[in-house]
């Protein structure tokens, strides 16, 4: 199970966009490295852990929103 817990806050050190799954429509642009992104919410699909980040860096100014398989990104904790 995953070691993230909702509303950890993480910065992005590696993304393999193949792993990101439902994105949210207001999106700004995609999960890159460097960013950093709360926990939303993990959850299981299938068998396959995913998590849901969000990068908002002032209240309101969504940057990007995802659902990311858990092994399709390396993280440090905040």
């Amino acid at each position: 199970m995953s070691s993230l817990v909702e509303g950890s806050r993480i910065q992005l050190i590696n993304v393999n966009l193949e792993r990101v799954g439902q994105r949210d429509w207001m999106n700004e642009r995609e999960p890159g490295v460097g960013d950093v992104a709360v926990v939303e919410e993990v959850f299981v699909v299938d068998t396959v852990p995913f998590v849901r980040l969000v990068c908002e860096p002032e209240a309101g100014f969504l940057v990007w929103r995802a659902d990311i398989r858990e092994d399709g990104f390396e993280y440090v904790k905040m």
